[in-house]
């Protein structure tokens, strides 16, 4: 369970210091609903973690209610795709995310309480009735292993490229060609400004990147080692991220909060010692742990 609440440290962070390419998704989102989120921790009742217009009693039941709802779901049901990296996708089948990223769509974290809006609704089990299967309190789905047997990346891409492709080819034979309509013209009409394929290419490189490292087939234990050894080296070159990360501990939602808490709100530390008790123990740990978050702050913090 730490692994799933460390992501969910990390997605608070990311939306609340305004950097990161998830917090870009969810400044669309709120953009396509209109939502101006408070900076406020989300209340308890799930029925309020809805935009506006389908909290209006009047709309519901009507085509319009009805399919902004879909589309809400579909929305907040997108957000979960940032957690497609490994060790951690399997979570979006086996943890209900959607009442967590309705809340990052709705409110805005405040920089004081990190640690609380990323505990909100707790680790929620999907139910039988969410998917297949129940969920016990000791599931071996939930234990990532060290060592993944994944699909080369590039060989995902061209199955996934020659699937749309068929799709778009079956589409023009049975519906467009008919109709005196070809979709590769269509299609060279709308990508000819390059817009499209321009927002594409920005948000690849805004994908959140992890270090692999190829092995043989049939590597040895020597290799596996040495293999290890080559991406711990590789991430301590990288140094400090310029972003939050896709996982967070605790101790760096402090530091960004006793950052906040020191240069925004003038705060010192006997104002926080007992909220912060026993991470901090000292006015040293105090200004080292403020000193540490403050490159996490908004540019305008």
């Amino acid at each position: 369970m730490d692994r799933i609440q460390e992501v969910k440290n990390g997605l608070v962070l990311q939306v609340a210091t305004e950097k990161g390419a998830f917090r870009q998704e969810v400044r669309e989102t709120r953009e396509r609903w209109a939502v101006q989120a408070p900076i406020k921790l989300p209340p308890e009742d799930p029925a309020l973690l809805y935009p506006e217009r389908l909290r209006r009693a009047e709309t519901e039941g009507s085509e319009a209610y009805v399919y902004d709802s879909h589309n809400w779901d579909r929305d907040i049901e997108r957000l979960s795709l940032w957690l497609a990296v490994p060790g951690l996708d399997r979570y979006r089948d086996v943890v209900d995310w959607r009442p967590f990223m309705a809340a990052l769509v709705l409110f805005q974290p405040p920089l004081g309480t990190l640690q609380e809006f990323a505990a909100f609704g707790g680790i929620i089990r999907r139910t039988p009735e969410d998917g297949e299967g129940t969920i016990t309190d000791f599931d071996p789905m939930l234990v990532a292993p060290l060592v993944w047997n994944l699909p080369h990346p590039y060989a995902v891409e061209g199955a996934c490229r020659h699937y749309y492709e068929t799709l778009l080819q079956k589409i023009n034979e049975r519906f467009l060609k008919p109709r005196g309509l070809d979709i590769w013209d269509l299609r060279a009409a709308v990508l000819e400004d390059g817009s499209l394929e321009g927002d594409l290419q920005q948000r690849i490189e805004q994908i959140p990147r992890d270090i692999y490292v190829e092995v043989p087939e049939e590597p040895s234990a020597d290799e596996l080692r040495k293999a290890a050894e080559l991406a711990a080296s590789r991430r301590k070159e990288a140094g400090a991220p310029e972003e939050p990360s896709v996982k967070v501990s605790n101790t760096l939602l402090i530091k960004v909060e006793l950052a906040y808490r020191r240069y925004c709100l003038n705060e010192g530390y006997l104002d926080v010692a007992e909220r912060y008790r026993p991470n901090v123990g000292s006015a040293e740990t105090f200004k080292a742990y403020a000193l540490a978050g403050r490159a996490y702050l908004p540019t305008d913090g």
